[in-house]
C-alpha cells in the first residue's frame, strides 16, 4: 500500500515540477519521503526541485541521500555533479561525471557535462576524448559537435575544427554560431594557402560568414570577419 501511496506522489510531484510549481512539488516530495525515508526517487526528485529553487547545497546532500538507497545509479551521480558545478566546485563536480562514466561508460550525458566543464576550464586536452566519446554516443548533438570544434580549434587543429563545425550544421543548419565558427576556420586555412586553394578557402568562408549574418544580422564577429575575407579576397 504504501508503495503505490509514494508512486502516487512521486507522479504528482513530478508533474507540478515540470509545470514551474516547484515549492508545491517541493512539498509532495517531502510528503513521499516521510513515508519511506529510504526511498531513493523521492530524494532524486527532491534534489532536483530544490536545484530549480536556486537550493543547490540543500540540493548535493538530498542527491547524495539518493546514492545512498541506490549507489548504483550513474544518473543520480551525473545530477549531483551538476549541482556541484553550480556551487562552483569544479574539481568535486569533475570527479562526480567520472563515477557517473564509472558506473555506465555509456551515459552521454555524463560525457557532454564532463566535456563541457573541462572545456570550459580550457583543460582542452582533457575535454577532447570526452567530446569524441559524448558525439560518438550521440551523433546528432549538434551541439557537441560545436563544442568539440571550439576545443581543436583552440588546440590549433583548424581542419578537424572545421570538419567538427561543418557536422553541427548538418545536423543543425540554423546553428549560426557554427557558420560563424566555419567561416572562422576557413579564413585561418587560407592564411597557409596560396594560389586556388586559397581562393577556394576564401570563398568558403565568405559563403559561411554571409550565411551567418543571414541568420543573425546582429553579430558583430561574423561582420567583421566578412570584411576581412572580402578584403582578402579583393586582393588575389
Amino acid at each position: 500500500m504504501t508503495d503505490t501511496r509514494i508512486e502516487s506522489l512521486l507522479d504528482k510531484g513530478i508533474e507540478l515540477d515540470l509545470s514551474g510549481s516547484h515549492r508545491e512539488a517541493l512539498s509532495i516530495f517531502e510528503s513521499a519521503i516521510a513515508l519511506d525515508h529510504t526511498c531513493a526517487r523521492a530524494w532524486f526528485h527532491k534534489a532536483v526541485c530544490l536545484g530549480y529553487l536556486g537550493r543547490h547545497e540543500e540540493s548535493v546532500r538530498c542527491f547524495d541521500l539518493a546514492i545512498r538507497s541506490d549507489p548504483g545509479n550513474a544518473d543520480y551521480q551525473n545530477n549531483k555533479a551538476a549541482a556541484l558545478r553550480k556551487l562552483g566546485r569544479n574539481e568535486d563536480a569533475i570527479a562526480t561525471f567520472r563515477k557517473a562514466i564509472e558506473l555506465d561508460p555509456r551515459n552521454d550525458g555524463a560525457w557532454y557535462n564532463l566535456a563541457h566543464l573541462l572545456g570550459t576550464l580550457r583543460r582542452d586536452q582533457e575535454a577532447l576524448p570526452c567530446w569524441e566519446k559524448a558525439t560518438e554516443l550521440d551523433p546528432d548533438d549538434f551541439n557537441g559537435w560545436n563544442y568539440r570544434g571550439m576545443v581543436l580549434y583552440r588546440l590549433g587543429s583548424i581542419q578537424e575544427a572545421c570538419e567538427s563545425f561543418r557536422t553541427a550544421v548538418t545536423k543543425m543548419p540554423l546553428m549560426q554560431k557554427a557558420w560563424v565558427n566555419i567561416g572562422q576556420c576557413n579564413l585561418i586555412l587560407s592564411m597557409g594557402a596560396s594560389g586556388k586553394v586559397r581562393e577556394h578557402l576564401l570563398r568558403e568562408a565568405e559563403s559561411a560568414l554571409t550565411h551567418a549574418r543571414e541568420l543573425d544580422p546582429t553579430d558583430e564577429i561574423a561582420r567583421m570577419a566578412l570584411i576581412r575575407v572580402r578584403s582578402l579576397s579583393s586582393r588575389t
